[in-house]
């Protein structure tokens, strides 16, 4: 395996709607538990109410309601999240902050990002997981956050997959050593 990877790539903006949805989805992953919290709150009303006033409800309803509830704002976030992608991605210039010409220099140490507007040196240990999807690669910097890196860059698979497990390798050796 080499001991560093100089890639350079073009990021368009389907990488990045593709970037937006995946950050949505994991940030959507916390919005449905807190959906589904709130989803069982009328169910808990249901099932208690009639204890607590002598009265009867119709708690089926009650609680077809409410997931039927938690669905539909699941289905809304999700819609709004690929229309934000678009509109997003839709709004960045070509060779802007966000879009064009791309390199990343993988090194033992640390990890460079240039583009023609800027240089960015990134610690190891800043970096938590990677993810291959269909057009990116994301080296994530936090859990909405990241490094996108355009999966057309590498000439084979095999490529990409040395690149995917040498920053696996150095995020891995960074975090252990961040706890010794």
């Amino acid at each position: 395996m080499p001991d560093q990877f100089d890639v350079k790539y073009l990021l368009t903006s389907d990488d990045y709607s593709e970037f937006v949805l995946l950050a949505g989805k994991r940030r959507s992953q916390g919005v449905f538990l807190w959906m589904l919290g709130l989803g069982l709150i009328p169910i808990a009303v249901a099932k208690t109410a009639p204890l607590c006033l002598s009265c009867e409800f119709d708690g089926h309803s009650m609680e077809v309601g409410a997931a039927a509830t938690v669905l539909l704002l699941y289905a809304y976030v999700l819609l709004w999240q690929r229309a934000a992608a678009r509109t997003l991605s839709k709004g960045l210039r070509q060779e802007g902050g966000a879009l064009g010409e791309r390199r990343l220099f993988a090194r033992q140490n640390d990890l460079e990002t240039s583009s023609p507007h800027r240089v960015t040196t990134y610690s190891w240990r800043l970096l938590q997981s990677v993810s291959i999807h269909k057009r990116i690669i994301v080296l994530w910097t936090d859990a909405v956050a990241g490094i996108m890196v355009s999966r057309s860059a590498f000439a084979s698979l095999n490529d990409e997959a040395a690149f995917v497990k040498y920053c696996e390798d150095r995020i891995a050796e960074a975090n252990s050593a961040a706890f010794t």
